[in-house]
């Protein structure tokens, strides 16, 4: 599987009862789990529009990956995050769409 397939693949996300916005996803290897944290590290994006500047979080995670490369990054305002973070907040979308679109059907 090349470094790039990889990447796409799918990694289960599962929310921790009573923690909101935090989720353990499953790691490549099948076996281990990493914790997410969507609210960890809040950083504020400089508009480039009459939007205004955006508040919004990095989120944090517990692998190697996110630990020593790219936290730092996110502690100095980049938006630095690893595959599961990004799968954690793709899965959080979805949920948020299909919650919003069961209730436009319901109603």
């Amino acid at each position: 599987m090349t470094e790039r397939s990889q990447a796409k693949k799918t990694l289960a996300v599962t929310p921790i009862e009573g923690e909101r916005f935090t989720f353990n996803v499953q790691a490549s290897d099948g076996v281990e789990f990493y914790r997410v944290d969507l609210t960890s590290i809040p950083i504020l994006i400089k508009a480039h529009s009459e939007v205004g500047d955006l508040n919004t979080f990095n989120g944090g995670c517990d692998c190697s990956h996110f630990g020593y490369r790219l936290e730092p990054l996110a502690r100095q305002g980049a938006i630095a995050r690893c595959k599961h973070i990004l799968a954690v907040r793709d899965f959080y979308l979805d949920s948020i769409m299909n919650h919003y679109l069961k209730a436009e059907i319901d109603a």
